[in-house]
């Protein structure tokens, strides 16, 4: 599970300023960077997308009683397994 953090807060710590999703969302870099804001890159497939996991986390974080900040980025393709964004 560390290892796999790991990787995505690397992904997305190389995503450069005109960075798109799949579904051509921007990187908003100005947001991400903001202090006490956890970065979180979502990686999954049309069940994460058609569920909308990151704005559902997002959505709780918020409304928690410690009010997080989170910034969350979601790559997702359609029919795709773990294993596709592995390699």
């Amino acid at each position: 599970m560390k290892t796999l953090l790991a990787v995505a807060a690397l992904i997305l710590s190389a995503i450069p300023l005109s960075a798109q999703s799949p579904q051509g969302d921007k990187v908003d870099l100005a947001k991400a960077n903001q202090p006490n804001t956890l970065k979180i890159l979502f990686v999954g497939n049309s069940f994460t997308f058609m569920w909308d996991v990151p704005g559902q986390l997002q959505s709780m974080a918020v409304k928690g009683p410690q009010k997080k900040k989170l910034y969350v980025h979601a790559l997702t393709w359609g029919g795709k397994t773990l294993d596709f964004y592995w390699r």
